[in-house]
């Protein structure tokens, strides 16, 4: 890699080749050098042979003087001496030999005159003389005499011959040593050439090695990443040689397809895993490809998706590209392909497209179409089934949204997107719902219903815009229809409650009276005959009376204004109540009614007893009128299988009698409403048939559920299933006395009816109270003003004045009279009434007709503290009640614990003051925030009460009803800011009677 490129394959060859030639030539040279300077050396060695030339010299002088020695002794005459003989033929040898030697040294013949034909002729004849001196001693002096003669003059012109030789012999040797010098000299170089190609080969070679070194790392970083990047991606190569019939892939082809990485294939195992269906597909395709490639002789493109099959059975799904090259003959020759798993892939665009193909059946099923703009883009899309919403044409394209809205509704839509386009949270979305009508190219008017999403990009500016619109206009149109019939409906209920109401007050009005009448006219002196008679009357009023009460009860519990009331009682009491209402009539009949409590369960619970009683006097009712003889039981105990749960128990009511049991095909219609079984029970037993449904409304009301079991001529059994928590007995409220004789009362009975007034009076003077009336509502508010009354009974419905206004005006009044308890009398029914006469100031709903022991129970909870009626006064009204109130020392010393009462008292009096500060500056008209006022006059309340003070608790009730209706003034505040006083003044003398304590513990 040069400078990050990658140097090619063939020019790293091509540059491995060249400096390997050149290592070779270089090191060849220098190892060849000394070779052919040798050989140089042994074709022209002139000094070698000079010397053998000079050896040969001084063996003809040798033999030269051999000769003259011989010859001399021959000529003394006389035989030569042996010595002399030998040295001669020693001579002659040697000289045979030194010519030998000469003419057989290499190049001897190039170097030697005449070629050294001279020099040969001399050897033959020495030689030739040589084999004559090996005879007897005669012979041998023959022969030697010969040598002599022969080689003399020889001799003398060898010696010339090899002065020439010599001579010739430096002239070679001058000449060779200068063709050494310069060969030397061209070795010297070359050498010096070559060793510095050499060092630079080595250079370059080093230089190489890191080029490759580095370009090998890069290399194989390359392939990493490539083989990282197959990996992630999942795409795999495979080449396929059709000449050798091999297949050979990547490691990550081998993951896709499930094989080994090392592996290979033929051709044929390579198609078998195509998945057949897709075989033929993928064979034509590379049949058509090679065709192209034979026609064009390049390698042909060809991208293909197809299904294959892993190793392990498995159907995947390729995307393929490859390459394929075809022989000139038109054989497939080699395929490469670059193959990528897409079975994920393919599934989410199926999904997508599935997807895609629910949503716009969804969108055309809802009539609801989608819209998308990009703010970066400036481009619109609308969803296929918007463009039939809005009724345009596809082909225009997406229309401008002051072209689709409604003109009058174009505004609000508009102001709704530039909200939208002030910007929103980096990253974020908005979202924004309209409805608006929308204008259709016919002119049509249709109502839409849009939801819109502004996406923000990461400075907060408006990104993308999606939403939807659909049309809503049948559900418009169905919503109309709805209101008009819900409207329609709720005016036929108000005209039912309204009948209700009005049926109520008629039928319970001279019910009233003839019950009162009853009851007065039972308390004087009659005989035997006339008490029975009055007994009869009196049943049937009662009868007549439960019958109505039934029929209203069903009313409230279809219209959902049935309210339950939780609160602790005592059950045994409740039980034998019920019991001692049925004993006398079945003790009549001859049937023993009793009772049974389960020892282990507690005295006092929580819930509704008014509604449980109801129920169970209906069941006792009910099983003493169909039991003829034998007995009717009830029984309370824990259900079966049911075990207490969060501090709750389980409660069963059961009433079993032996009466006359309920048929078989009558039993799924006994909590039927107006359903008495058959027309001889209505004949033979009477009532209304509400009974039993109301028990099981009530029963569902309280979250409990009711039951029976019944054998026909052997009894039924009638079960109420209740959950209650044990409560601790319920402390009296006022310390007032429940049971016995009540204190003398002064009792304002408002009244416009006779006859109620004289039932009123009937009963009160009874109970030994005192009596005053007024017809109407303006003469009940001039009495109170005049005169001091424990208790007002006031009726609602009256003349000029109804008991709802009159109650107003007198809680509105200034002095103490305003807080005087007021006790509503109605015949109504319904729970707005309740509700009504609450609001307006009423301490209690009473509803007529009166029964003596209500009227009992409720004078009982509003005693007064002291419980005498004030002294007359001397202008002629009534003396009025005193302001300075008592606290109930004993009972919060009793619930709180007695060391705890100067801190409870202190306390009060710092949150009066507080209190009493912000009131004052309300009523002197100073600007006070209205919450304060609010939460002043909401704190006294709990203060009151906490302190036994039931008139200051109501009156500061009233007051913050008023607030919150906004209609309170500083003159209300005037009358609230004497209670207050009077209250302080209370706690004031409870601190002194407390003595020290209460001082210490102030701080």
């Amino acid at each position: 890699m040069k400078g990050g490129r990658v140097v090619p394959v063939w020019q790293q060859r091509l540059l491995h080749v060249c400096l390997t030639v050149i290592v070779v030539a270089v090191f060849s040279a220098l190892a060849l050098a000394p070779f052919v300077l040798s050989k140089n050396m042994e074709t022209a060695d002139t000094t070698s042979m000079r010397n053998e030339m000079f050896e040969l010299h001084l063996g003809i002088d040798a033999l030269h003087g051999a000769l003259l020695d011989w010859q001399a002794a021959r000529a003394m005459g006389g035989e030569p001496d042996e010595s002399l003989g030998l040295l001669l033929d020693e001579r002659t040898q040697l000289l045979a030999h030194r010519i030998g030697v000469v003419l057989a040294y290499p190049g001897a013949m190039a170097v030697l005159p005449e070629n050294a034909e001279t020099l040969e002729r001399t050897r033959d004849r020495v030689a030739a003389l040589v084999a004559q001196l090996g005879g007897p001693a005669g012979k041998a002096t023959a022969a030697r005499d010969r040598v002599a003669g022969l080689l003399g003059p020889d001799l003398v012109q060898l010696d010339r011959y090899l002065v020439d030789a010599f001579r010739r012999l430096g002239q070679i040797t001058a000449n060779d040593r200068w063709q050494l010098a310069r060969i030397s000299l061209i070795a010297q170089r070359l050498a010096s050439f070559l060793l510095l190609v050499g060092v630079l080969t080595l250079i370059v070679l080093w230089m190489q090695h890191r080029v490759l070194r580095r370009a090998e790392t890069s290399l194989n970083t390359v392939m990493g990443d490539l083989a990282e990047a197959q990996r992630i991606a999942h795409i795999g190569n495979v080449r396929r040689d059709y000449g050798r019939d091999t297949v050979s892939w990547s490691p990550e082809f081998a993951t896709i397809y499930g094989l080994d990485p090392d592996g290979q294939m033929t051709g044929a195992q390579f198609e078998a895993l195509l998945l057949p269906a897709d075989a033929e597909k993928v064979l034509e395709s590379e049949r058509k490809a090679f065709a192209r490639s034979a026609e064009t002789r390049a390698p042909v493109r060809r991208d293909l998706t197809f299904r294959a099959l892993r190793a392990d059975g498995e159907v995947i799904e390729l995307e393929v590209q490859s390459e394929l090259t075809a022989n000139p003959d038109g054989t497939p020759h080699s395929m490469v392909s670059t193959v990528r798993d897409i079975t994920v892939e393919a599934r989410a665009r199926r999904a997508l497209r599935e997807s895609e193909r629910s949503l716009a059946a969804a969108q055309r099923i809802a009539h609801l179409g989608s819209f998308r703009h990009n703010y970066s883009t400036g481009r619109t899309s609308w969803s296929s089934e918007l463009y039939v919403v809005l009724g345009c044409d596809p082909a225009e394209g997406p229309r401008p949204l002051r072209q689709i809205v409604h003109p009058e509704d174009f505004g609000h839509v508009q102001a709704l997107f530039t909200e939208l386009l002030k910007g929103g949270p980096a990253g974020g979305q908005r979202q924004a719902s309209f409805d608006c009508r929308v204008l259709l190219p016919d002119g049509r008017e249709r109502f839409i219903r849009g939801t819109a999403e502004m996406n923000y990009d990461d400075a907060g500016a408006p990104d993308m815009l999606t939403g939807s619109l659909q049309d809503v206009t049948t559900d418009i149109e169905q919503e109309r229809a709805l209101r008009d019939a819900l409207s329609e409906a709720e005016r036929a209920n108000a005209a039912k409650s309204d009948f209700l109401a009005v049926m109520s007050h008629e039928l319970r009005t001279p019910m009233n009276g003839v019950l009162g009448m009853l009851s007065a006219v039972e308390a004087t002196p009659l005989d035997d005959r006339q008490r029975g008679q009055i007994r009869v009357a009196r049943t049937s009023a009662e009868a007549l009376l439960a019958i109505l009460n039934d029929v209203l009860d069903m009313s409230k519990i279809e219209s959902g204004r049935m309210e339950l009331e939780e609160r602790p009682f005592e059950l045994r009491p409740l039980v034998t109540g019920v019991v001692d209402l049925y004993s006398e009539s079945a003790r009549a009949k001859g049937v023993a009614l009793t009772a049974r409590i389960q020892e282990e369960l507690p005295a006092w619970i929580t819930g509704d007893p008014l509604r449980i009683r109801q129920i169970l006097a209906n069941l006792v009712s009910n099983a003493v009128k169909f039991t003829h003889a034998g007995q009717v039981s009830l029984t309370v105990d824990l259900p079966p299988n049911r075990s207490p749960q969060g501090g709750r128990l389980g409660l069963r009511f059961c009433v079993s009698d032996t009466g006359i049991g309920i048929p078989v095909d009558r039993q799924q219609q006994v909590f039927g409403r107006f359903n008495q079984l058959d027309a001889s029970y209505t004949r033979r037993f009477g009532g209304s048939g509400l009974g039993l449904a109301i028990s099981r409304s009530l029963a569902e009301l309280m979250g409990g559920r009711i039951g029976f079991a019944s054998m026909p001529g052997q009894g039924s059994s009638f079960w109420l299933d209740v959950e209650a928590a044990p409560a601790e007995p319920a402390p009296d409220a006022h310390g007032r006395q429940p049971e016995g004789i009540l204190p003398p009362l002064s009792v304002l009975v408002a009244e416009d009816n006779a006859t109620n007034r004289l039932v009123a009076r009937s009963m009160l003077e009874r109970l030994g109270q005192e009596v005053a009336f007024a017809e109407d509502g303006l003469d009940a508010l001039e009495a109170v003003s005049c005169r001091s009354f424990d208790l007002v009974l006031m009726d609602i419905s009256m003349p000029r004045m109804d008991g709802i206004e009159a109650t107003r005006r007198i809680r509105r009044l200034a002095g103490p009279e305003s807080g005087v308890p007021i006790l509503a009398l109605t015949a109504h029914a319904g729970a707005a009434e309740r509700t009504a006469c609450l609001e307006a100031g009423c301490n209690e709903v009473l509803t007529k007709p009166l029964d003596l022991d209500a009227l009992h129970r409720a004078l009982q909870r509003w005693l007064p503290h002291d419980a005498q009626v004030a002294a007359p006064s001397d202008d002629g009204c009534e003396g009025r009640a005193d302001d300075a109130p008592e606290i109930r020392l004993a009972d919060l010393a009793g619930q709180i614990g007695p060391e705890a009462m100067p801190l409870l008292i202190e306390a009060s009096r710092e949150d009066l003051a507080r209190h009493r500060a912000t009131i004052e500056k309300a009523a002197a008209g100073q600007a006070v925030d209205a919450a304060a006022v609010l939460r002043a006059c909401h704190s006294l309340v709990g203060i009151a009460a906490t302190l036994g003070l039931p008139e200051t608790a109501d009156a500061a009730r009233r007051h913050e009803a008023a607030l919150r209706a906004s209609s309170a003034g500083p003159g209300d505040l005037a009358r609230l800011l004497d209670l207050i006083r009077g209250m302080e003044a209370a706690l004031s003398r409870a601190a002194a009677s407390l003595g020290p304590v209460a001082e210490t513990a102030a701080p």
